[in-house]
């Protein structure tokens, strides 16, 4: 018989089913270091097999007679196969805690898009990307599944296009620690035996903006139900008409949330058509302007604020509530469109 080469690898493909028990046992914990890699060659010369059944025992298993008699040789083997099996059930045990309440979606079909990231941070969703086969997106489109915010990003973060945007999708938002934790404590895929990242699960890294100025906070979180749900959307049956003083960059982008918030935008209709068609239908109109500072002070800075005070005058006129762009963003970011039916002075 030719030389056998005995490989216990605690990655061996034939491995032990998972027992459902809580694994605290410092050997368990620590096997690694308690197996050996090398390899271990044994010579074993066999003439013939003899099958010995066991006393008392009709059928049993056969015993195979070998060289193999060293009791030291024996005990090596002994102590191999214990570490194997300790070494699989641990790594089972923790390979399955971790996936429970995980995202459904396959790891390897996840894009992430990381923003607000530190240095440290952003060299970490790298890898994971790598090790995990999913992608990194280099900005917000519908296929990505998870937004990664900076662990000290700050509040300014969401009211960001991309967290917006996820929220309105029902995609995570998730903070960096999510990514930088699983990094932390890689485990050994049992199949090819290189250490990956198990992610935890999502919820316990999941982003809450609620502040002051929300009347119910956990947008991320109601966004991903109502879209499970396949519920309407947070801005389904409502009209809104842009102030058409709006930096066009930003009209833009809130053309874009009202649209993936199942609303409408009503283009170059005047306050007295507007006025004149709520007469005859009825409906939940919103006439936005922009409360933020201007993107450039230019001279003729007053003549164009007292005319942007006069156009939300004259629509608030035609019998629309009148609101600024923040009040649109902080119902986004809550997920509660009760926000949009605040009162005008309220906007700051």
């Amino acid at each position: 018989m030719e030389d056998e080469h005995i490989n216990p690898l605690p990655c061996d493909e034939m491995s032990s089913p998972v027992i459902e028990s809580d694994i605290n046992s410092a050997v368990l914990q620590n096997h690694s270091s308690q197996c050996p890699t090398k390899e271990i060659s044994v010579d074993c010369q066999m003439e013939e097999e003899h099958i010995n059944p066991l006393p008392g025992d009709e059928m049993s298993s056969p015993i195979i007679e070998t060289d193999i008699t060293s009791p030291v040789l024996q005990n090596v083997f002994h102590h191999y196969s214990q570490c194997s099996d300790r070494g699989r059930i641990s790594a089972n045990h923790r390979r399955e805690e971790k996936l429970v309440n995980q995202s459904s979606t396959p790891v390897d079909q996840w894009v992430l898009l990381g923003i607000s990231l530190s240095a440290s941070e952003k060299d970490s969703l790298k890898e994971f990307a790598s090790l995990t086969s999913s992608t990194l997106a280099e900005e917000w489109d519908k296929t990505v599944t998870h937004v990664i915010v900076g662990r000290n990003a700050g509040d300014a973060c969401g009211r960001s296009y991309e967290v917006l945007m996820a929220i309105l999708s029902g995609k995570w938002v998730v903070t960096a620690g999510w990514i930088v934790d699983c990094m932390v404590e890689p485990i050994p895929d049992l199949k090819t035996c290189l250490e990956k990242p198990i992610p935890g699960p999502e919820i316990s890294y999941e982003m809450n903006f609620c502040d002051g100025s929300c009347t119910s906070g956990y947008g991320p979180t109601k966004g991903r139900a109502r879209a499970a749900e396949r519920a309407p959307k947070l801005f389904s049956g409502l009209h809104f008409c842009l102030s058409a003083y709006i930096d066009p960059e930003d009209r833009e982008t809130i053309r874009r949330l009202v649209a993936a918030g199942g609303g409408q935008v009503l283009e170059g209709i005047s306050p007295d058509r507007l006025h004149e068609n709520l007469n005859k239908n009825p409906a939940e109109v919103y006439f936005i302007y922009d409360s933020g500072p201007p993107r450039k002070i230019t001279s003729d800075f007053d003549l164009i604020l007292g005319k942007e005070i006069q156009e939300s005058i004259e629509y608030a006129k035609s019998g629309v509530q009148v609101i600024s762009h923040t009040r649109l963003l902080d119902a986004i970011l809550c997920y509660d469109a009760r926000i949009l039916e605040r009162r005008l002075q309220q906007d700051v």
